[in-house]
């Protein structure tokens, strides 16, 4: 194996984990908004709503931020795998296409 073709698989293998794991995190970020998002619709749902004798507007939302948060976030792992993995091999044609340009272009240059 070519030193360059080594340094590709090494460069793969750091892409493949450093962006899974920040498509992952990005994908939970965004979970995180989302449900943060609905808690705040939920709150002012609730002080529009006639108070009841205890006056909380916090329980109910909170009761449904779990299951929202969970239902929001379900995606993560194929964000990460989405970003961490699809590049890869659209790298790799990249770089065979400029090699085999480069080398096109060296052998039109040395026949004339």
């Amino acid at each position: 194996m070519g030193r360059w073709i080594r340094i590709g698989i090494v460069l793969s293998v750091i892409w493949a984990l450093v962006g899974g794991s920040w498509g992952n995190n990005w994908a939970i970020n965004e979970a995180s908004k989302l449900t943060s998002a609905q808690v705040d619709n939920c709150l002012s749902a609730n002080r529009a709503r006639p108070r009841s004798k205890d006056g909380d507007i916090w329980t109910p939302c909170w009761e449904q931020f779990g299951e929202n948060y969970l239902r929001n976030v379900q995606g993560h792992w194929s964000a990460a795998a989405m970003v961490g993995l699809v590049p890869i091999p659209i790298a790799w044609f990249m770089a065979c296409m400029f090699v085999g340009l480069y080398r096109w272009t060296r052998r039109r240059g040395v026949k004339t």
